[in-house]
């Protein structure tokens, strides 16, 4: 359950606050983005075991720290947009530090992103091949059934009896 964020306030006539309250969102952005990281290197494996649970259990994880940086966007968005039109009102070092953190966020997003399309894919074929299997177990059922009941029509037990003459 996803709760309201309530919006940091921006005083432009503080610099140098409002830019240490965005950097401080960033750094926790990054680490968010870091845990999301780390949960989408093990997926791979849970994918492809025959146990769904743990990786249900991973994705509910996953939706949680997603929710968390959806807030945070929320939060941040009107010191994102205070940064964008007036970054040059903030101390360089404080500049450099923001840039370099969301640089170092923009990477990790790429990778969990990169990984999650390719888990993606995974996921696809795996589905296609366990739809695959089933259509011939289902086949194999009919065709059994079928048997079965084509032999007790004619009287017989469907099984096959050795006759001799």
């Amino acid at each position: 359950m996803t709760t309201k964020a309530t919006a940091i306030q921006v005083d432009l006539n503080q610099p140098k606050a409002w830019g240490q309250a965005y950097l401080t969102c960033a750094m926790r952005q990054l680490e968010l983005l870091r845990e999301l990281e780390q949960i989408s290197k093990s997926q791979r494996e849970m994918i492809e075991a025959e146990d769904p649970e743990p990786l249900l259990l991973q994705m509910t994880i996953r939706q949680e720290i997603i929710d968390k940086l959806d807030a945070l966007q929320e939060q941040s968005r009107d010191l994102r947009a205070a940064f964008d039109v007036h970054a040059n009102r903030l101390p360089g070092d404080l500049q450099n530090s923001i840039r370099s953190t969301f640089d170092a966020v923009s990477a990790t997003a790429q990778s969990v992103m990169r990984r999650d399309a390719a888990d993606q894919d995974r996921l696809q074929r795996r589905r296609k091949l366990l739809a695959a299997e089933l259509a011939e177990i289902a086949g194999n059922q009919r065709a059994n059934n079928a048997y079965v009941q084509g032999g007790a029509s004619t009287g017989g037990t469907g099984l096959m009896q050795d006759h001799q003459a």
